[in-house]
């Protein structure tokens, strides 16, 4: 049995491979670890094949409502169905990293697993994600990960959307990258800092040290 599933949320019209790179990156990191990790590419609202008119009211509802005010999530319900063990997420440990409105998807579908009893140990990362209210039972195993200009402020306006109110993330970190929302897996040296650092290198350190 594998000892960790990494799980990739994507959100809204996104291509196959986005978040291939950044998931080999984190897996690589587990395997010097000696642990046997399993990874997922999962699509909760579809991919860029899918009607976009149909993903973005779907995830306009889904942010609209909240874990607390809907029953069942569109894209968190999907994405829980697809955690679900005879779906081929195997393992004791999972962990779901979203980007987008996979983050939002992601939250909501590590709450309806933990209401339906499911007894698996659940982190999630947001990155890039709109608040979405966090159960407090959760509140310590997620994530928020935000791109940020020089003065700490917020550069990625979709990390604007949403509210937390009383239920926000217990971990909540600003990262700088090169570009903007699409922008947080990039690779070469369109994407690489000052320092020789790509936005993929500040992602991943960023989730890594949570994750440890």
């Amino acid at each position: 049995m594998n000892d960790v599933t990494l799980c990739f949320a994507a959100g809204f019209a996104t291509a196959p491979n986005f978040m291939t790179e950044f998931g080999n990156e984190l897996a690589r990191r587990f395997v010097r670890l000696g642990l046997h990790p399993s990874v997922r590419h999962l699509f909760p609202y579809g991919d860029w094949s899918r009607s976009r008119w149909q993903q973005l009211a779907e995830i306009q509802s889904d942010l609209a409502g909240g874990f607390f005010g809907r029953l069942r999530s569109t894209g968190g319900g999907r994405l829980a169905d697809m955690l679900q063990p005879e779906n081929g997420t195997e393992g004791d440990r999972i962990i779901l990293i979203g980007h987008s409105a996979g983050g939002m998807a992601s939250v909501h579908a590590a709450g309806l697993l933990a209401s339906s009893g499911d007894r698996r140990t659940i982190s999630v990362v947001q990155i890039g994600s709109p608040k979405c209210p966090v159960p407090l039972g959760m509140r310590h195993s997620v994530l928020f990960v935000y791109a940020a200009d020089r003065y700490g402020k917020r550069s990625d306006p979709v990390t604007r959307l949403g509210k937390w109110g009383r239920f926000a993330p217990a971990s909540v970190e600003g990262i700088t990258i090169v570009g903007g929302h699409k922008d947080y897996f990039r690779n070469g040296s369109l994407f690489t800092d000052e320092q020789g650092r790509t936005n993929l290198d500040h992602v991943a350190e960023c989730v890594w040290s949570w994750l440890q």
